[in-house]
């Protein structure tokens, strides 16, 4: 989507036809490619970037936002499925909504090539102006495809005629067949993303301007006055052709046809003046959103990666002093995840209606993020909360600050208010989940209930 709005802002009215397609094939190329380019390793070793994960994993991923105002979402973890059992069948639908048009489209293109194909192979074959052709017998509009032809030269006259094949076989000589498949394939692909589609329409027309140059340098090459008022006569000429032909039907849309609307623009590119040379400058622009776009993806995966690693510090390896009394018998992966009465629309209520961000904590200025863990235990009560860390947006602990004997007493003030905010922030999240009524079922394994342990995140952000 961000590289077709670049290509729209940048190169929509572009002369360079040439550019214009190579970076079309670019856009295509790297929307394959970026998801697949890992530079998490890099990044997880830079320091540059370390800001900006820990960044996006405290304040862009799911979490129990509690801000002053209103808390505004909620995730939990270790398991997507635990935050509601209608989350894979919701996913399904999905997955059954969106290929049925999919399916639909591809069968279309397959129908369509197949009918192209059947022609070529059922047609009678004539040399027109020097041009292996694909002899039409319905009066349908000339068109190519791959390395046919296909026209009908009844009713056109020699100059016609001329341009038709001129117009064509720079369609079959440049491979243009190429370019209109792969915008195919992504429109069935990526149906439901409007970017597939204005890139199949600009690749389209943008082919057609290809064939439309190939005409006009057809008909005269040079910068002189007599040369540019013969191939000004020429284009005049073509364009009314071309008017003509857009009355007749196409035999085939998946082709190159000669009367591909929109025909004003077609007129107006070949009328033109050349975009000046130094215009080309503006296919490098691509370049930075191009590492905008993989350097946004890396982070994000990264930030995932950490934030589900900071989910199970505690929850599935505990230090032995503080498992020794149910380590045996907690269950990190159950079958069934335990779910909260009513899912966790009902969760995340019942939990706004009691967190409240402490006025400690406000008044001293603390935010961060806090990790809770707890225990489901097979009754559906909730045993074994603790605090598993708290840390600020930059990834660093909040601990209490130690009272140095050379402070000041403003400074002592301050130390001390900090320390009693960020005890609040301890002393609220596991308020808040002690609090929560013993509505769980529990999870089970091989068909029995047993304990399993949760972790809750909650962000604490002042506005």
């Amino acid at each position: 989507m961000v590289l077709c709005m670049a290509f729209m802002v940048l190169m929509y009215r572009d002369t360079h036809v040439a550019a214009r397609r190579a970076v079309l094939l670019c856009i295509y190329v790297c929307s394959l490619l970026l998801p697949a380019c890992d530079m998490q390793a890099w990044m997880g070793g830079s320091g540059a970037t370390a800001g900006l994960v820990e960044g996006y994993g405290a304040y862009v991923l799911p979490a129990l936002d509690v801000t002053a105002q209103r808390m505004v979402w909620l995730g939990l973890m270790p398991s997507e499925a635990g935050c509601a059992p209608w989350v894979p069948a919701a996913r399904q639908l999905w997955a059954l909504v969106a290929a049925v048009p999919a399916l639909w489209l591809a069968c279309r293109l397959a129908v369509q090539v197949a009918r192209v194909v059947r022609m070529a192979v059922t047609c009678c074959r004539a040399e027109v102006c020097g041009q292996r052709v694909c002899l039409l017998t319905d009066g349908g509009a000339p068109f190519s495809f791959g390395p046919w032809i296909f026209v009908d030269p009844r009713g056109m006259n020699a100059a016609t005629l001329r341009e038709v094949i001129v117009h064509e076989s720079a369609h079959v000589r440049q491979w243009h067949t190429a370019d209109t498949l792969v915008a195919e394939l992504f429109c069935i692909a990526f149906w439901w993303n409007p970017a597939a589609w204005v890139l199949r329409r600009e690749v389209r027309l943008n082919l057609e301007f290809l064939a439309d140059r190939a005409v006009a340098d057809s008909f005269a090459t040079g910068s002189t006055p007599a040369v540019e008022g013969v191939r000004a006569a020429g284009l005049r000429a073509y364009q009314y052709h071309l008017l003509a032909f857009t009355i007749q039907h196409r035999v085939a849309t998946i082709a190159n046809n000669l009367n591909v609307s929109p025909l004003k623009r077609r007129i107006a590119m070949m009328n033109s003046k050349h975009s000046p040379w130094r215009s080309r400058a503006a296919s490098l622009l691509f370049l930075p959103a191009v590492a905008a776009l993989l350097l946004l993806s890396n982070i994000d995966a990264l930030a995932r990666h950490r934030h589900d690693a900071a989910s199970e510090p505690a929850g599935h390896v505990l230090p032995a002093v503080q498992v020794t009394a149910y380590a045996d018998s907690i269950c990190s992966h159950p079958e069934v995840l335990p779910e909260y009465g009513g899912g966790a629309g009902e969760l995340m209520q019942e939990l706004m209606r009691t967190m409240r961000y402490p006025q400690a904590a406000i008044d001293a200025g603390v935010q961060g993020r806090a990790m809770v863990g707890f225990v489901v235990e097979r009754d559906g009560t909730l045993t074994h909360v603790e605090l598993l860390q708290l840390k600020d947006a930059s990834g660093a602990r909040l601990e209490a600050q130690d009272m140095a004997a050379g402070m000041t007493d403003v400074q002592r003030a301050q130390a001390a208010a900090r320390n009693a905010g960020i005890a609040a922030l301890r002393d609220e999240s596991c308020r808040v989940v002690r609090a929560l009524p013993a509505r769980w079922t529990p999870g089970t394994m091989n068909g029995q209930p047993v304990r399993t342990r949760f972790v809750l995140p909650i962000v604490f952000r002042l506005n």
